[in-house]
């Protein structure tokens, strides 16, 4: 199913913000709240982003921010989603890199099918995000 592909790639980020905060930099240099297109991830990633901008992490505080139990149960399902373990950092790299475009893709991809751009400046937007989805793919991250 594509959706739980787009899904779990949203989700392996947030872990990745929650378990290692000095990717952050990278991540907010490329993906903002905004490309987290579920929109409970998208409430998460807007906390997240807040707390690690303020550099108080602090994932309960997160979880206790949505009221309704079964949200609850799925944000803390996300800062508890486990990283798989890759070995070398050049993988890491490689991973980190791989999911940082598959969400920017697949946020372009929803944008793209909210509507078609009617005017100059929304057909040079989403050209100049295509530029930039291709050179995500180039996008070398390193994790020292």
């Amino acid at each position: 199913d594509p959706k739980e592909g787009i899904r779990k790639a949203q989700k392996l980020l947030i872990t990745w913000l929650t378990e290692e905060a000095r990717v952050y930099p990278v991540i907010k240099a490329h993906i903002q709240p905004s490309d987290f297109i579920e929109p409970l991830y998208c409430k998460v990633a807007e906390l997240l982003y807040e707390q690690l901008e303020a550099g108080a992490l602090n994932p309960a505080k997160i979880i206790s921010c949505f009221t309704n139990e079964e949200e609850q149960r799925e944000v803390a399902a996300l800062f508890n989603t486990k990283l798989e373990e890759i070995e070398s950092k050049a993988e890491q790299e490689k991973a980190l890199r791989d999911i940082i475009v598959k969400v920017k893709q697949n946020s372009l991809l929803h944008e793209g099918e909210e509507e078609l751009p009617e005017d100059m400046d929304a057909l040079k937007k989403m050209i100049s995000d295509k530029k930039a989805l291709e050179a995500l793919t180039q996008l070398h991250i390193s994790l020292d």
